[in-house]
């Protein structure tokens, strides 16, 4: 912290001992922003982990409408043929 290096600038004599609780103050900072780190990177570590699994989803999704609306397409035509046939029949 700012204080920490003002106290070590301020007390030549004695720099050490406050020299090293500045270090460990700092990789006590050090460690807390890292778990903080690690906690706020499980949301996107699961993010990452889910897209391939929502993008097949979505592409599976997108081929069984295809199929349906071909399938939909193909009886549509059956049922016009089946019409056409009664038609030329009378």
């Amino acid at each position: 912290s700012p204080q920490t290096v003002h106290q070590v600038h301020l007390n030549p004599g004695n720099s050490d001992s406050n020299t090293y609780q500045s270090i460990q103050q700092m990789r006590n900072a050090m460690e807390k922003e890292i778990k903080s780190e690690r906690t706020r990177g499980n949301g996107r570590e699961l993010a990452f982990t889910l897209m391939p699994l929502y993008a097949l989803g979505v592409g599976v999704f997108a081929a069984y409408k295809f199929l349906k609306m071909k399938s939909h397409e193909e009886s549509l035509s059956k049922k016009e043929k089946s019409t056409e046939d009664k038609a030329k029949e009378t």
